[in-house]
């Protein structure tokens, strides 16, 4: 986010598709003691772009093999280069059709 800080821009914004990542960005920008002039936007994305998340996550996740102690903490990231040009212009499109 100190990015988004250090740019002049009209409208500072940061679009998450997981809701449970939008809620506690929501949450930390309440509990700032200063103004935080980030807008965050929710972006549930079409099923089919889902499905295909889950799926690169799942094929993420048995690439890689990590010392047993951190098994249950394991994540994932997906990045927007994993998705086809297709796939990439239909988010836009998504977000783009925001309010």
């Amino acid at each position: 986010m100190l990015f988004l800080l250090m740019i002049q821009a009209e409208k500072r914004l940061i679009v998450l598709t997981k809701k449970d990542m939008y809620n506690l960005c929501q949450k930390e920008k309440k509990e700032w003691a200063g103004s935080l002039e980030i807008e965050f936007i929710h972006a549930k994305l079409p099923e089919n772009l889902a499905d295909l998340l889950k799926e690169a996550k799942r094929i993420a996740v048995t690439e890689v093999s990590p010392r047993e102690e951190f098994k249950n903490k394991m994540t994932s990231t997906i990045s927007w280069l994993d998705f086809s040009e297709t796939e990439r212009r239909k988010m836009i499109e998504v977000v783009s059709a925001l309010p």
